[in-house]
């Protein structure tokens, strides 16, 4: 479902860290180094779907005009570099506080989360480290419409 994967996509803010021993200054960090990692960061859910989704609903109730409103949330991630050019790492993404407005009216209101387990392709190993991700994992979103009515879509999948 194109709105679920939108929803719950965002763009990820974050703060890397290393864990394990400090390098001395005097010695060249190796960027590259193999080694466990995380990662804490800030998430933007961004609607792409709205023009789908009012052609969805124009097809069953005539004219309307939605909006998604933009959410926030946190994004994990806990890896291991296992060698210069390869790391694995698990993913964690919880969205929430998007307001599903419907002619004016917020009707529900739409929160998700993702959790994956990913491999790292790193095309090079020094202070700038272009990746490709490959992952498997599920996704959730959760429509509230109040008065004790959810609606919850899980989805497995792959990524790359």
């Amino acid at each position: 479902m194109r709105l679920v994967k939108a929803c719950i996509a965002g763009v990820a803010l974050g703060l890397t860290g290393r864990l394990g021993a400090s390098v001395a200054l005097a010695q060249e960090t190796d960027y590259g180094r193999p080694g466990a990692y995380f990662q804490v960061g800030g998430l933007v859910a961004i609607s792409t779907s709205e023009d789908d989704l009012d052609r969805e609903l124009e097809a069953l109730y005539g004219p309307v005009s939605t909006e998604i409103e933009t959410g926030g949330g946190v994004a994990l991630r806990l890896g291991y570099r296992l060698h210069r050019h390869f790391a694995s790492e698990a993913q964690f993404e919880y969205a929430g506080g998007s307001d599903i407005v419907l002619n004016g009216v917020e009707v529900a209101d739409l929160s998700g989360w993702m959790l994956s387990g990913n491999l790292k392709a790193y095309a090079a190993a020094g202070r700038f480290q272009p990746y490709a991700v490959f992952g498997a994992g599920a996704y959730s979103a959760e429509f509230d419409f109040g008065g004790g009515i959810t609606v919850e879509e899980t989805e497995f999948g792959l990524r790359a």
